[in-house]
């Protein structure tokens, strides 16, 4: 059973003719690695299997699309372009109690392992796609891309309050760090994928098992910091 996260539906028009399109993070996948953000072939057929759940199938596979698991943003256009497939997409309030749910589902379970000042990774090959730290109250922090001129970087950073600010690179099955905030006291990593992930620092490497949750304590990870002007408890070159 393949599975696309944080999904939804658009159109490509090629030699004047309109192509449906899937878009999400994909899991489960017989060729492709957990995690990967794809594009699907062309939507051949979309139909509801249950009141929350679509089955698409394209020209390759069949996916399985969980209304809990779609893109909001994109609502409209999955709204419009599912209608060309007959399938009817519950309002945008309605489905976003079903998302609301699931991230208020994953806070209570995170809160329930987390200390203050700790930070939660559920990672997909070497791929954060959540993460929540707890500084009293749990919250979730965005994960966003940084494009490099050689590698791009992946950021967890509170951007809004400050309060924690975890960078690295990845490799193949590989999470390489190279920037810790302070206040941050340990980083707990749950392997979602079906793949050991190892997690390399300066003082050597640690390895996170696929199913585990793996606890990783600041004695491990703390370095100087990243020379940076918008890192969280980096050296800035507008430090004096």
């Amino acid at each position: 059973m393949i599975i696309l996260k944080e999904w939804y539906i658009g159109k490509e028009e090629y030699d004047d003719e309109i192509y449906y399109l899937a878009w999400g993070y994909v899991f489960g996948h017989p060729i492709l690695m957990d995690g990967l953000h794809i594009h699907t072939s062309r939507i051949m057929e979309m139909k509801f299997d249950e009141c929350d759940k679509i089955i698409m199938r394209t020209q390759n596979n069949e996916y399985v699309l969980m209304l809990k698991d779609m893109n909001l943003d994109m609502y409209e256009n999955t709204e419009e372009d599912a209608n060309c497939f007959d399938v009817t997409i519950p309002t945008m309030e309605d489905c976003r109690v079903l998302v609301q749910k699931e991230i208020g589902e994953q806070q209570e379970n995170v809160d329930n392992i987390l200390q203050d000042g700790e930070l939660y990774l559920k990672i997909y090959g070497p791929y954060v796609r959540k993460a929540f730290w707890k500084n009293k109250t749990v919250k979730e922090i965005k994960v966003t891309v940084h494009s490099g001129m050689f590698q791009d970087s992946y950021l967890v950073t509170d951007w809004e309050n400050g309060e924690v600010d975890f960078r690295y690179f990845d490799g193949y099955m590989e999470i390489r760090p190279y920037h810790y905030s302070d206040g941050l006291k340990a980083i707990l990593i749950e392997n979602c994928g079906d793949k050991v992930v190892g997690f390399s620092e300066k003082n050597g490497g640690i390895f996170c098992k696929p199913g585990e949750i793996t606890r990783i304590e600041s004695d491990f990870f703390k370095t100087e910091g990243l020379f940076s002007p918008d890192a969280v408890n980096g050296k800035s070159v507008f430090d004096s």
